[in-house]
């Protein structure tokens, strides 16, 4: 595996600065990150290098969430722009329940969240970006691809769930199932990217989850159909807001991978909200 010049220069100072050794890397579908497993000497453990590439709230949403569901931050650099993390063994990933046990994966993300969300937003979290800023993407997106019926919709819904008045937390903003792994007996969230907003926008990343595996089943619109159901009556949630909030998600999503010029799950994206908008 090829490594460019400049990663392997800040793998070579990071694991000298934090005493790494035996260092492997990670297969990874993510272009945002490099990822390495590594043993630390200083922790006497197995533990993982991430090297961000790109700019994101991650380190700073580690820190507030501490530990509590979601992966520990041992150490960050900043200037390097590198996080040490624990270890998470097996590892593996929610998607393993889907299909046959989507009841347990819901109550698994449904306990996760709660865990996540016991704190309070404080000043520390006055610098994350908000869901409505995420939003003026959609609201001020020109697509060449979306159905602009699709788009319409989307963008006057997110303007009617905006002007509710709702608790504000500090979110995990990409709680799907690949960021949920098991972690001993218990499961934990990785990869956060830390946005502030209403709990019920948390649970929509996992209403359309997992990708591409939700579509192909048979019986999708009674899965999407379940899954609102118990999320409400788990938290309280009114159902058509749950609905709402997952069509204007997964078309956000869809403006993201139009502006990016990738085609990696777009058509997934349509169709999906094309389903969820005749539940």
């Amino acid at each position: 595996m090829n490594i460019p010049l400049s990663i392997q220069n800040t793998i070579n100072a990071i694991s000298h600065q934090w005493s790494l050794k035996n260092l492997r890397p990670f297969l990874s579908g993510s272009t945002n990150n490099y990822v390495v497993q590594a043993y630390s000497e200083i922790y006497k453990n197995d533990v993982v290098l991430k090297i961000l590439l790109v700019n994101t709230h991650e380190p700073e949403a580690l820190m507030f969430f501490d530990g509590n569901g979601c992966v520990k931050l041992m150490e960050y650099d900043p200037t390097l722009k590198c996080l040490l993390l624990e270890y998470v063994k097996p590892g593996t990933s929610l998607k393993t329940l889907f299909p046959q046990d989507d009841d347990k994966a819901l109550e698994i993300a449904a306990d996760l969240i709660k865990k996540l969300h016991t704190k309070d937003l404080l000043t520390q979290a006055i610098n994350f970006k908000t869901v409505n800023q995420w939003l003026d993407l959609l609201h001020n997106f020109k697509s060449k691809k979306i159905p602009s019926d699709i788009l319409k919709k989307a963008q006057q819904l997110s303007k009617k769930l905006l002007i509710l008045k709702q608790k504000l937390y500090l979110l995990h903003g990409d709680l799907h199932h690949e960021n949920i792994l098991k972690d001993g007996n218990t499961w934990i969230a990785i990869d956060p990217k830390g946005v502030i907003g209403p709990l019920e926008y948390e649970v929509g990343r996992f209403i359309m989850n997992p990708i591409p595996n939700l579509l192909q089943q048979s019986n999708v619109k009674v899965i999407i159909e379940n899954r609102i159901d118990k999320f409400s009556k788990i938290f309280g949630f009114d159902k058509q807001r749950l609905v709402d909030w997952a069509f204007v998600q997964v078309v956000l999503s869809a403006c993201w991978t139009e502006e990016n010029g990738s085609e990696d799950f777009f058509n997934y994206f349509i169709k999906f909200a094309e389903t969820i908008e005749n539940l």
